[in-house]
Order: structure tokens, then sequence, then C-alpha cells
């Protein structure tokens, strides 16, 4: 016959392994020799609610793709109220900018805003293109 001990993860068997389940130590916090049944059930349920939290916890450690949307998600909110708080105060600028402008130029400011506007990728992707540009010429006058 083979290693005793292999069939129970190292330790080895002894008479605890064969004895009767009340006699049976137990680990955790269960208490020994309940002989009341509805104290026995009770024992059961708290051990059962107990047993379903850790396997809900491990479920959610190991449900990698989960937890990446998840966080996938959090960050897009935060993103999108950043933005919206970016844009109410860009509005603000814009406002305040278009006030100290002469008549003639605050009505082609504001066509402008407009138009940026309607067409943020376009005039987002200009603006990048124009801050390289003033980037590249800044490093070319030092």
């Amino acid at each position: 016959m083979s290693d005793p001990r292999r069939r129970t993860g190292g330790t080895p068997l002894d008479s605890r392994a064969y004895a009767a389940p009340e006699q049976t130590p137990r680990s955790g916090g269960g208490r020994q020799g309940i002989t009341d049944p509805d104290e026995l059930r009770l024992d059961i349920d708290l051990t059962r609610d107990e047993l379903g939290g850790t396997v809900d916890a491990l479920a959610q450690k190991l449900n990698v793709s989960g937890r990446v949307s998840d966080e996938f998600h959090d960050r897009t909110q935060q993103m999108r109220a950043s933005a919206a708080h970016l844009g109410e105060h860009a509005d603000a600028l814009a406002g305040r900018v278009s006030e100290r402008l002469p008549d003639s130029a605050a009505q082609r400011f504001d066509k402008a805003i407009a138009t940026i506007k309607a067409n943020p990728g376009p005039s987002a992707a200009a603006a990048l293109v124009g801050l390289a540009l003033l980037r590249k010429a800044g490093r070319r006058r030092r």
C-alpha cells in the first residue's frame, strides 16, 4: 500500500479520520458537543452563511474580467465627469473672452466656438497639431 499521508494532504491518518461526526474536532468557530437540534440547526445555518460569503469573495477575486470591466466603467465615469467640468470651465472662459472683444471680433469668436462645439474631434486634432508645431518651433529657437 502507498504512503498513508498522501490521502490527507501530508498529514498521517489517525483515528480522528474515522471518528463519528459528534466526536470529530472542528476547526473554525463551531462548538463541540451540541446536542440540542435547534442549536445544531443554527450552527449549521451560520456555518453555511459564512461559507457562502467566503465562496462569494473567492468568486469575486477570480473574476478578473468582471473586475477589469468594473474598473474601466469607474474610470470612464470619472473621465466623463472631468470632461464635463472642463467643458463648463471652458464655456465660462470663452464667455469672458467674448465680453472683452469688440463686437465684430466677438461675433467671429462666438461663431468659431460654436463650430468647435459642433465638431469637437477635428477641432481637438487641429489644436494638437498646432501645439505640436509650436513646440517644435520652440525647440528650434533654443
